[in-house]
């Protein structure tokens, strides 16, 4: 992550796999904690961060407004390390899947 984003990333960082959350989901914890969809399950009953239960009929959740939107805007490399690409996140996909020499 470049060096303005640092901030910015930290709160799009994946407690699990410490990395920047991809793609990422809220979890419907009281602190609404962002991870990797892939590093949690729907069938948890506690937050895997701060333990806190999950309240009955809540599901995680995905990034919307200015959240979505700052994390699209996030300046990263390629998480593959093929050194040929730093993006932004909204471009990270369409990377990985077509240009990535990794």
């Amino acid at each position: 992550v470049s060096e303005p984003d640092k901030q910015n990333a930290s709160d799009y960082t994946c407690s699990v796999c410490t990395d920047i959350a991809h793609p990422p989901v809220v979890f419907p914890c009281d602190s609404e904690h962002v991870f990797c969809e892939g590093c949690v399950t729907a069938d948890l009953v506690l937050c895997p961060l701060d333990r806190q239960p999950i309240p009955p009929g809540k599901t995680t959740g995905h990034l919307k407004g200015s959240a979505l939107r700052i994390y699209n805007k996030l300046t990263l490399h390629c998480p593959n390390q093929c050194n040929s690409w730093t993006g932004v996140m909204s471009d990270l996909d369409s990377h990985v899947s077509s240009k990535c020499d990794a």
